[in-house]
């Protein structure tokens, strides 16, 4: 196989590495309050920021980004949209949610500048703050095409896999 392909190509042990490189947020009780809250209507919050984290590896690989970076980034940059209650609608979510994101992860004492940039403006252009990182710019379209096609219930069984072996453990 052509070394470049190779390079671009989803991995089954992007798994491995996912849950390798996020452990401590895949435990956090940040991270499993938001494993069932209901996002993107066929989706899940928890559903939603792994598949994030899978299409930033792949970006990551592409672009040559840190790949811990675009993990740790993407499992982080939801985390603030634990009771979509408390929103008062959909433009407060999207300008909201990002802040609180970016809270719980610096109260994990765990983030470096460039996660923190993925996690605060990442709905960017919905909000007026431009990502200052090329990974913050990169999640933005990952965010968004994550979004459409989990909308669209083109659901990715990686994901899945990775959601289960944090609900096994929990078990």
């Amino acid at each position: 196989m052509d070394q470049s392909m190779d390079m671009v190509r989803v991995k089954d042990s992007d798994c491995e590495k996912i849950e390798r490189i996020g452990r401590d947020i895949l435990d956090s009780c940040e991270f499993r309050r938001i494993i069932g809250q209901r996002h993107h209507i066929f989706s899940t919050v928890g559903y939603h920021s792994v598949h994030v984290a899978f299409m930033m590896l792949f970006f990551a690989r592409i672009f040559r980004l840190s790949e811990s970076d675009a993990v740790r980034g993407s499992l982080w940059h939801d985390v603030g949209i634990y009771d979509r209650d408390s929103f008062s609608g959909s433009r407060d979510t999207a300008h909201s949610h990002p802040i609180r994101s970016l809270e719980s992860a610096e109260k994990s004492g765990t983030i470096n500048r460039i996660q923190a940039d993925m996690i605060a403006n990442h709905m960017w252009p919905v909000t007026r703050k431009r990502p200052g990182t090329r990974e913050g710019f990169m999640i933005t379209i990952a965010d968004k095409c994550c979004a459409v096609t989990e909308f669209l219930r083109l659901h990715n069984d990686r994901v899945e896999r990775v959601l289960k072996d944090i609900a096994d453990e929990v078990d």
